[in-house]
């Protein structure tokens, strides 16, 4: 697991200064073709995330080597993770960074699970009734689990409000075994 407030700094801090500088479409594209790249070519990345060579021997590579094609921010922020020694979790900045860049256009990704397929009218309707609730667009990412027994539980922004009928027996449970008899 990587460290969260760690990928949290450097995402908001990133956004931030993308923002400042009118540049968060082109960062965003310039991410986007870096990890494709590191995902195409497994020892690149290897290459830039090895402790054994030298920050510095990695930066000057990168500098040379990629920077050019990117722009100024986004080549500085690649310098300094390297320079960091926290390139390993470019992947986890990265998708830290473009969820915030949807969460300042007002589009929320909420996962819901469901112990059956939610037909599409209910799809709808959950939808339009988050959308509402979140004042934003949401997208919403479905996903069956039987284990829920019923009901839905639904994700968002580090949220969960759990309507399962799974989470209510067990909390039953718990009531019946604090009872004293």
């Amino acid at each position: 697991m990587k460290d969260l407030p760690v990928i949290r700094r450097y995402s908001e801090a990133l956004y931030q200064l993308a923002r400042d500088r009118n540049a968060l479409e082109r960062l965003g594209g310039d991410l986007e073709e870096l990890a494709a790249l590191f995902a195409q070519e497994e020892a690149l990345f290897k290459f830039l995330t090895n402790p054994t060579l030298g920050r510095e021997e990695r930066r000057q590579w990168f500098r040379k080597n990629l920077g050019p094609h990117l722009a100024p921010v986004t080549r500085r922020f690649v310098e300094i993770l390297v320079l960091k020694g926290r390139m390993d979790a470019f992947s986890e900045i990265h998708e830290a960074f473009l969820k915030r860049v949807r969460l300042a256009k007002g589009e929320i990704d909420v996962r819901v699970k469901s112990a059956v397929p939610l037909a599409k009218g209910l799809v709808k309707k959950l939808t339009q009734a988050l959308e509402e609730r979140l004042r934003g667009t949401v997208t919403l990412a479905l996903e069956v689990d039987r284990r829920l027994l019923a009901g839905l539980v639904v994700e968002y922004e580090n949220k969960v409000i759990d309507g399962s009928a799974r989470s209510r027996l067990e909390e039953m449970r718990n009531q019946l075994l604090t009872v004293e008899a």
